[in-house]
């Protein structure tokens, strides 16, 4: 389809809609990755907060294994007790973390580890609940034996288990952040490139537009100029002015019949102009005629008068 075969209003509204539909374009992509990157960072947020309350889990396990030693250590019950209500706290604590954990962690990795979290913890619970009861029961020595026979060993599972699970957590940030990182690349990149081309397609799309529109006005402006106004008729508009479908080519095939107009009154004209000087060629020849002819007869006249005068 050609520009010369559209209206000039439609030729615009050609011009306006694409750029209109560039810039819808640009700002959608530019809205598509903006979500991407909303998305990474609350990724990044929740697995932040993630992290926080597993490192809450071990903050938590590390004082209940200060508290027991400071249970199996001191001799006092008063003192055991407070220790063994610190460790009560604790362990309310870290359950509670636990259970958020459980229910925010969706991915299946997180929970096979949290779940050996939790495996480990359960493990941990069992010799730390005997090494309490032999504590507070004032059997000191066998408590710190079971402690470091059986405690601190799996105080050390449980803290291997816990760091893998940390571990993860930090890999899966790093993830989103690198994540984060190339949409907000890719925003820059559209930004600019997509910015760039739409320019470069808007500017070439009006110098198109534009240029179908003043040259061949330019050039009716000149036909109009240097050949009608002057009273030459003889020239018709340019046949590919004719040959076009918009506003300008009804404007040429209006000159067009115009001077067709033009042409046929001129005919008319000369064609009267010639039989009227025609006309009067032949009125002159009978004057002439006439003429001669009064002056035979004057002729004959003087000489028939003349010869009645003789006799």
């Amino acid at each position: 389809m050609s520009l010369n075969n559209l209206s000039i209003g439609r030729r615009l509204g050609l011009g306006f809609g694409t750029m209109t539909f560039l810039l819808m374009l640009l700002a959608a992509t530019a809205w598509g990755v903006a979500y991407r990157l909303n998305q990474a960072t609350g990724t990044v947020i929740a697995e932040a907060s993630q992290a926080l309350k597993a490192r809450g889990v071990s903050t938590a396990i590390d004082g209940i294994y200060l508290n027991m030693w400071n249970l199996v250590a001191h001799k006092s019950l008063t003192d055991k007790q407070e220790h063994q209500a610190r460790i009560e706290t604790l362990r309310d604590t870290y359950k509670k973390s636990m259970q958020e954990l459980k229910t925010e962690i969706q991915t299946e990795s997180g929970q096979e580890l949290l779940a050996n979290v939790d495996a480990a913890i359960a493990a941990a619970r069992d010799a730390n609940l005997r090494v309490v009861d032999l504590a507070v029961h004032g059997q000191d020595d066998a408590a710190m034996d079971l402690f470091l026979r059986e405690g601190m060993p799996s105080r050390e599972r449980l803290g291997a288990t816990v760091d893998k699970f940390l571990s993860w957590g930090a890999n899966r940030i790093r993830a989103v952040e690198d994540s984060a990182e190339t949409a907000y690349g890719w925003i820059r990149w559209l930004l600019g490139v997509g910015t760039a081309l739409g320019l470069m397609i808007a500017v070439l799309l009006w110098m198109g537009i534009l240029r179908s529109i003043t040259v061949p006005l330019a050039e009716a402006i000149r036909f109009t100029t240097q050949q009608l106004a002057q009273g030459d008729f003889s020239h018709n508009p340019p046949e590919v002015f004719g040959n076009r479908g918009d506003e300008i080519g009804g404007l040429a095939r209006a000159f067009q019949t115009m001077l067709g107009n033009l042409r046929g009154l001129l005919r008319n004209l000369v064609d009267g102009i010639q039989t009227a000087s025609s006309s009067a060629t032949e009125l002159s020849s009978v004057s002439v005629q006439t003429t001669q002819s009064v002056q035979t007869l004057s002729s004959r006249t003087a000489t028939v008068a003349a010869a009645a005068e003789q006799s």
